[in-house]
């Protein structure tokens, strides 16, 4: 019988089979690092608070725990076997993406390291640069974003509706007749 091997390397044992002084037989005996295999390799959270719940097997009893106090791993520690972990991410309310690790250990070593990354917040335009003929002409594009925002400048020449809204939409952007022989141009905000 051999105890769980909680080093970070194979061991090995010889076990001696004697008649009296007389050594008849040698067992050698290896027993592997024990290893842990996870369903995923990385994880990605959204800027809201989330959680994955991932199958985590083990052949030797474990820890978790994080690099970040934004994460949160649960349960900390287990036996060898099956085990379900939830690995969790509070709100982030920057508009910095952020980065962080899960730390499986067998033993106090380190064996896998789950690298986890969570999107800030953002407000992207579909179409950066937009063309309109001379004549009064819409357009829609769509803004991408996971919180709210509103538009706060645009010509006079230009109307945009809707003006704010929350989470991705669709906005059209409607230009006036050009009365002008040379082109004009504007930014929005």
């Amino acid at each position: 019988t051999a105890n769980e091997n909680q080093t970070n390397a194979s061991r090995s044992a010889s076990i001696g089979i004697y008649l009296g002084n007389k050594r008849l037989s040698v067992v050698n005996i290896t027993q592997k690092a024990a290893g842990v295999s996870l369903e995923t390799t990385s994880l990605t959270f959204e800027n809201t608070a989330g959680a994955y719940e991932l199958k985590l097997v083990s052949e030797a009893s474990w820890t978790a725990n994080t690099s970040q106090s934004w994460l949160e791993v649960s349960p900390t520690s287990g036996s060898a076997g099956e085990s379900t972990i939830r690995i969790s991410a509070i709100d982030n309310t920057s508009i910095s993406e952020r980065n962080g690790y899960v730390y499986i250990n067998i033993g106090g070593t380190k064996v896998v390291e789950i690298p986890v990354k969570q999107r800030g917040l953002y407000i992207e335009f579909e179409e950066h640069v937009l063309s309109f003929t001379s004549e009064e002409e819409e357009q829609v594009v769509k803004i991408n974003s996971n919180t709210s925002w509103s538009i706060s400048s645009c010509p006079e020449w230009m109307s945009i509706a809707p003006m704010l809204g929350n989470g991705s939409q669709d906005v059209t952007i409607k230009v006036t007749d050009n009365p002008n022989v040379s082109s004009r141009k504007a930014t929005i905000t």
